[in-house]
């Protein structure tokens, strides 16, 4: 029972990758209805808005990291550290505008 169930799960793993590689996206049955200098326009700013989320996620899990540094330092009753770590985060927080996501979540 264990082999049937074991095999049919390997053989799901196997199809579903397939099976979506060959549904196309949202993105490209827009981009094969566009004339094609507006569909290169649309493909670049695209690719410029994934290095943009991919940036801002770098960030937050920047300022995530910086916050639990702060809880260890003010437990540690280090003053000095915890003013260090809150310049770091108001620098993270000032990116994280500049990128146009706000900084104070």
């Amino acid at each position: 029972m264990k082999l049937k169930m074991n095999l049919g799960l390997a053989l799901l793993a196997l199809c579903v990758p397939a099976l979506t590689l060959a549904v196309p996206t949202k993105d490209e049955l827009l981009l094969k209805s566009m004339p094609a200098g507006a569909s290169a326009k649309v493909a670049a700013q695209s690719k410029a808005d994934e290095a943009q989320s991919a940036r801002v996620m770098e960030l937050r899990a920047q300022k995530k990291a910086l916050f639990a540094q702060r809880r260890a330092l003010a437990r540690a009753h280090d003053k000095n550290g915890r003013e260090a770590n809150m310049k770091a985060i108001m620098q993270v927080n000032t990116e994280l505008k500049k990128a146009g996501q706000g900084g104070a979540k």
